[in-house]
């Protein structure tokens, strides 16, 4: 596991499945999808991942520019993720939390501090009451302050969990779904979402997850492409 671009190109996470507690972790094929669809709009952005499990995802987003804040309530994950903070000496550039993501959520609201982008990669195949977490957190984001007019939330869930098209003040924008990767079928048929938060709604926009779920808000001149199980897309807020 590596960061594909920017400023820490090259460097591995040594992520370990048996010592920090067996977790999907999203392949470099998904994350390079992921990543070339938000393109330049991460530079000098505030950038959220709720679920950082080996905290590779915003590694890269801060590698690309972004401003980080990452989330991680597993302890073995997080300690991981606060070594490599301490070795690559970015303890002072990037925020790092380790409290369940229904909690962490109103006291960054109580902030006043919104993200350009929310990344969205919850445990597939767990659930927050009756809802599956995507489901369940991409619906409760849609009710809050915690994006900026006009930014982008991504959601990257499994293929086999349908997200809506409109969502309260959001609608999708954009979906990749991501079946195959030379040869090999990606685990889950993994989709990611992009979509963007701003002033019209746009009848065109759509939701798209990956494998373990994925759903973005991006700017509505990037809607495009598809790709097999993750899926990108975004939604816009309601006029």
């Amino acid at each position: 596991m590596r960061i594909i671009s920017g400023t820490l190109k090259g460097r591995n996470i040594p992520f370990n499945n048996r010592k920090q507690g067996n977790a999907r972790v999203t392949s470099d094929f998904v994350k390079k999808a992921v990543f070339s669809s938000l393109g330049e709009a991460l530079l000098d952005r505030r950038f959220l991942d709720l679920f950082a499990c080996s905290g590779q995802i915003g590694l890269e987003a801060y590698s690309r520019g972004a401003q980080v804040m990452m989330n991680e309530p597993d302890r073995r994950r997080n300690q991981l993720i606060a070594k490599l903070l301490r070795d690559w000496n970015l303890e002072s550039h990037i925020q790092l939390h380790a409290r369940p993501a229904q909690k962490l959520i109103p006291h960054l609201e109580s902030e006043n501090a919104p993200f350009d982008i929310i990344y969205l990669d919850p445990p597939y195949n767990e659930s927050l009451g009756e809802a599956p977490m995507a489901l369940a957190f991409l619906t409760h984001l849609s009710t809050t302050s915690l994006l900026t007019p006009t930014g982008t939330l991504v959601v990257q869930h499994t293929s086999h969990l349908s997200l809506p098209e409109t969502l309260h003040n959001l609608s999708l924008s954009r979906k990749k779904k991501i079946r195959r990767h030379n040869g090999h079928r990606i685990p889950n048929n993994q989709h990611i979402n992009l979509g963007r938060k701003g002033r019209n709604l746009r009848p065109s926009a759509s939701w798209g997850t990956e494998g373990g779920g994925s759903a973005a808000l991006c700017d509505p001149s990037r809607l495009t492409q598809n790709m097999d199980p993750p899926h990108l897309s975004g939604h816009l807020p309601k006029s």
